[in-house]
């Protein structure tokens, strides 16, 4: 090979890495821009890590950041006929690769984490059966996703219709948006469900206080936390304030299974 082949070759090389940057630089911020989506709206606090989400956000970034990049470092040479072309066929793999992920994401994301009777429990958009324009207050329909109670029907034929129901297999009370109910009016049936510290095992006791320290107060409650992926957790709940303390990643229901109150 003589000089000027190398010359050409490590030139060609500089274009390829050129292009690989730009396509990089390109390609990033429109992930970076989704994860911030993703995080900090769709999936915000606990949802993030209960859903199990990072999976598709990994592999979105192995497609579109890494991959699409490096096929351009692949297939990148100057006044290649065809480039135009082929750098077209990956711009729109790496889009249809994207779309399809937001999708998943968008379709599968919390609107609501449910209080129903002894415990909380995840409600996804795309929760089959669920007809989230029949919830009543207004309040619950902004800024999702959202904390809220339920609350059995006043008319005792309509509680009799939901035990069949539940019994059958059919929608259980947390996935009846007309029963649903701001947080503060089943604030009184938390705190006389909810387990406290005390009545745990010493091992699972130990754990909760260990991670929050003032969860001996008073005021701390535990319920199981079901979410529609299997990874049930156990929630460490703040009744004075109404909000999450955190989330102990065990099978909740033995921990809560020997509760007295």
């Amino acid at each position: 090979m003589n000089d000027n082949d190398n010359a050409a070759n490590g030139f060609n090389l500089k274009d390829k890495l050129i292009a690989f940057c730009i396509h990089v630089g390109l390609s990033l911020p429109v992930y970076l821009a989704l994860l911030a989506v993703v995080r900090f709206f769709w999936y915000p606090d606990f949802y993030y890590a209960v859903l199990g989400i990072a999976a598709i956000l990994v592999l979105l970034f192995i497609v579109d950041v890494v991959l699409g990049p490096l096929l351009t470092f692949i297939v990148y040479k100057k006044h290649k006929s065809s480039l135009k072309f082929d750098l077209s066929v990956i711009v729109a793999l790496q889009l249809a690769a994207l779309a399809y992920g937001v999708s998943i994401i968008y379709q599968e994301r919390p609107l609501y984490l449910v209080y129903a009777i002894d415990h909380f429990e995840i409600v996804l958009a795309n929760t089959e059966g669920v007809d989230f324009d029949a919830v009543i207050y207004p309040e619950l329909k902004q800024h999702l996703p959202k904390i809220i109670g339920t609350a059995l029907p006043d008319d005792p034929e309509e509680q009799q219709e939901l035990l069949f129901s539940t019994l059958g297999g059919g929608l259980d009370i947390e996935h009846l948006p007309h029963l649903y109910r701001p947080l503060a009016k089943v604030s009184g049936v938390m705190q006389e469900r909810g387990v406290r510290l005390k009545n745990l095992s010493a091992e699972v006791a130990e754990q909760v206080s260990s991670r929050w320290p003032n969860a001996v107060r008073g005021d701390i409650r535990v319920f199981p936390l079901v979410s529609p992926k299997g990874d049930d957790q156990l929630a460490v709940w703040n009744l004075k304030n109404q909000t999450m303390v955190g989330l102990v990643d065990i099978d909740p229901w033995p921990a809560v299974a020997h509760n007295n109150n």
